[in-house]
């Protein structure tokens, strides 16, 4: 993950940003995060490696949410 997609995940988990994703999965994995990360400021850098390894596991069909997040 590149730092400036990492700054928009990051963006994305604390809630200065609204992403929705066309990828149900997806979707339920960020609402998952921004709760984890609400209840618990700290815990923004575990969930930046979770959101990227999903990602990366799911790299075809992820591609294209990935150019979503670095364009916001």
């Amino acid at each position: 993950m590149t730092p400036e997609i990492q700054r928009n995940v990051e963006r994305i988990l604390v809630g200065s940003v609204k992403f929705v994703s066309t990828n149900l999965g997806f979707n339920m994995l960020i609402s998952k995060l921004q709760r984890r990360v609400a209840e618990d400021p700290s815990s923004l850098e575990g969930s930046v490696r979770d959101l990227d390894t999903y990602v990366t596991k799911y790299k075809s069909m992820m591609a294209d949410e990935v150019r979503k997040i670095a364009a916001l």
